[in-house]
């Protein structure tokens, strides 16, 4: 399993000088005031490369969401412990994963990728815990100020219960 994140250049969410708005054309509001849809839909897009099992799933040039594409993941190792299946996408584009349970192994299907790939549960647990510590590590890097966020703080809190 391998898992890279990195900022998309042209998204000034991710410069120094950057103060949070819930969208980008809104009011400039405070770290507290960002709403879920500021983190998950507006703001701080990347770029991602992702390989399971010898199969190549990076997306790279169309910006996804950093929270959205950590949630999406980190809820796939859920469902598998719970189904044996999981269909997720991100949000706010038409970019599935399917994920499915076998005799101990995991098969996974995407929407852009016509290869399936098969790996250990143990790998889907790496991919959902790295896709999460790693954005909140990435976010950080590049506005430590956000860690005071509320919805920040409350999204970890529940990671790190489960």
């Amino acid at each position: 399993m391998w898992l890279m994140i990195t900022p998309v250049g042209s998204d000034s969410s991710w410069d120094a000088d950057w103060v949070p708005r819930n969208n980008p054309w809104g009011e400039i509001v405070g770290w507290n005031e960002l709403s879920d849809a500021g983190f998950l839909w507006h703001h701080f897009t990347i770029n991602y490369e992702l390989i399971l099992g010898g199969v190549d799933f990076s997306r790279r040039g169309i910006g996804v969401s950093l929270f959205d594409f950590a949630f999406m993941l980190s809820w796939v190792e859920i469902e598998l412990n719970r189904t044996g299946k999981c269909l997720t996408s991100l949000s706010n584009m038409d970019l599935w994963f399917s994920f499915e349970l076998r005799n101990e192994l995991v098969y996974i299907q995407a929407s852009y990728v016509e290869e399936v790939a098969v790996c250990s549960l143990g790998e889907i647990a790496e991919l959902s815990s790295s896709a999460v510590f790693d954005s909140f590590r990435l976010i950080g890097k590049f506005h430590p100020e956000c860690r005071n966020s509320h919805y920040l703080k409350n999204k970890l809190q529940g990671f790190l219960r489960l």
